[in-house]
C-alpha cells in the first residue's frame, strides 16, 4: 500500500512539472506582436563580448 502512495504522489508532482510548462505567455496570446527584447544580467566581464555580438548581428541582420 506505501508503495502505490509514493507512486501516486510522484506521478502527481511529475504532471503538474509537466503541465506547468504548457501555460501560455503573454507574447503567445499576442500573436501580432513581433518585437523581441534581449536582456542580460550578470557582471562586467561579459560586456565587451555582448557588444560585439551585438554588432555582428545588426550587420548581418539590417532589417531587424
Amino acid at each position: 500500500m506505501k508503495k502505490i502512495s509514493v507512486f501516486t504522489g510522484i506521478l502527481i508532482v511529475c504532471s503538474m512539472l509537466l503541465l506547468s510548462g504548457c501555460v501560455g505567455t503573454s507574447a503567445d496570446q499576442n500573436a501580432d506582436n513581433n518585437k523581441i527584447t534581449i536582456s542580460m544580467a550578470g557582471g562586467t566581464a561579459l560586456v565587451p563580448i555582448a557588444k560585439e555580438t551585438a554588432e555582428q548581428f545588426i550587420k548581418s541582420h539590417p532589417n531587424v
